[in-house]
């Protein structure tokens, strides 16, 4: 938008070699907005169910293979294939709704 409106101003208003002095910094000013916007789309989201996985948190009860795990604060429900106990850590490898998979954490 920066660009047009410099064009404007250079074609109606301002004589030709100084018109050069508004245009080409807005030329610049939009190329670095096309490059900002660009390196934008390419972040990673950091919100959502996608940031879950790899997480680590701990059972708050036996699970078997079903179960509930504090994972970042939250209480989630959990499905294990092996039998946890309580306090287990735990990792998340997946998501199907709001159940997450996870695996046990050996230290």
């Amino acid at each position: 938008m920066s660009l047009v409106i410099a064009l404007l101003i250079a074609y109606f208003f301002i004589d030709w070699p100084w018109s050069l002095l508004v245009v080409l910094p807005a030329a610049g000013l939009e190329a670095f907005e096309i490059w900002l916007y660009l390196r934008w789309r390419k972040v990673k989201a950091i919100s959502g169910s996608e940031t879950l996985i790899g997480a680590t948190g701990k059972t708050v009860g036996v699970c078997d293979p079903d179960g509930q795990a504090s994972i970042r604060g939250q209480l989630w429900t959990i499905e294990a294939d092996e039998h946890l106990e309580r306090g287990a850590t735990v990792e998340v490898v997946g998501m199907e709704g709001l159940r997450l998979k996870v695996r046990r954490v050996v230290r």
